[in-house]
């Protein structure tokens, strides 16, 4: 991505934040915001699975290599984290896959599922060399700021650092940001996938 690109992306991410915040400002309230399957909530999923459907695609194009294998991780990782998000209870399914929503059930499925991602990147530790250069190449900063701003959300879950409505809003926009930059973690992520399988082909041929 170009530098010309990269301010573009960074320009569209304010402008999202400017126009919630107009909202907010104009109704007097961010309720209207941050009630359950909203409009927050709603672009948070839609974001979530553009991101899941573009790291899917790393993850299946190409040839085998440590980029292919770092998609693999990020598209189950990201996976386990919408199956967590998701409230079952409101999607009018069966009973029994409305349990899946309640932590004594969920809780267990995405440890396990943590546990087997942590297990097939161990099985493929020797790519480990070659994925640190990519992760402090200026590339990988969106990855970064998801990761920073997903967490920031977690944090704030529950107004942990900032109460009320208030907190809540605060709690969504820092989500909506943190998918935003993973989507675009994930474009860059199927970029180097593309770009790295032609040149090796370009040899090859």
């Amino acid at each position: 991505m170009t530098q010309h690109r990269s301010y573009l992306l960074y320009i569209v991410v304010a402008v999202i934040n400017v126009v919630f915040a107009a909202v907010v400002i104009t109704t007097g309230s961010s309720q209207a915001l941050i009630y359950e399957n909203g409009v927050l909530e709603t672009m948070q999923e839609l974001l979530a699975a553009a991101a899941l459907g573009v790291f899917l695609f790393a993850a299946l194009w190409g040839p085998f290599s440590p980029i292919k294998t770092a998609g693999v991780a990020l598209s189950s990782i990201l996976a386990i984290a919408i199956f967590r998000e998701i409230d079952f209870r409101t999607l009018h399914v069966d009973d029994r896959v409305a349990l899946l929503t309640d932590a004594s059930f969920r809780d267990p499925i995405v440890l396990t599922s943590v546990a087997l991602v942590l297990g097939y990147l161990f099985v493929r530790r020797e790519h480990f060399y070659a994925w640190v250069p990519l992760l402090f190449n200026r590339n990988a900063l969106p990855l970064w700021l998801a990761g920073g701003l997903l967490v920031a959300s977690i944090l704030q879950d529950g107004g942990d650092v900032v109460g009320g409505i208030d907190g809540e809003f605060f709690e969504e926009m820092l989500e909506l940001n943190g998918y935003v930059f993973l989507l675009v973690a994930a474009w860059r992520h199927a970029w180097l996938v593309v770009s790295t399988s032609v040149l090796l082909a370009n040899e090859q041929s």
